[in-house]
């Protein structure tokens, strides 16, 4: 491809090195952002499931038009809400466990690894419905 250009062995050379680098450099930079299902990344660092990974790949999307009910929702739901990884996820499910159901949005911020940072993102984001409610509400 280099020859028809009027390039030196030399120069195809060190142009073909500098491709490998660069392509190299690209695969290990998106290695490091892509994450999979079961949480390890293309380096085989165990991380967390993003956000990210579920809304591009899923299609699923939290919103203030479709939030999500945080006395039913499971460990894959809660990942998908901003700030949330599968630690805070499982703490949130074992305090909903111990306590029983939340009766209020504002109780979330008594789960270790949510603080008031995180709860503005969540805010409008999460409601409390019970079982048996028809319509989800935002109990404050």
């Amino acid at each position: 491809m280099f020859e028809k250009l009027g390039f030196s062995s030399h120069e195809r050379r060190a142009i073909y090195l500098l491709l490998i680098l660069i392509l190299g450099g690209v695969f290990y930079r998106l290695s490091l952002n892509t994450k999979f299902s079961h949480g390890i990344n293309l380096v085989g660092q165990t991380e967390s499931v993003s956000e990210e990974y579920f809304t591009q790949k899923n299609t699923v999307k939290i919103s203030s038009e479709k939030p999500l009910n945080i006395n039913t929702a499971n460990e894959e739901q809660l990942i998908l809400l901003p700030g949330i990884g599968v630690v805070t996820a499982k703490s949130i499910i074992e305090y909903r466990n111990s306590i029983g159901q939340f009766e209020s949005t504002d109780q979330l911020d008594e789960v270790p690894g949510i603080g008031e940072k995180k709860m503005l993102r969540l805010k409008g984001l999460i409601v409390i419905q019970d079982q048996s409610d028809e319509k989800p509400s935002s109990k404050q």
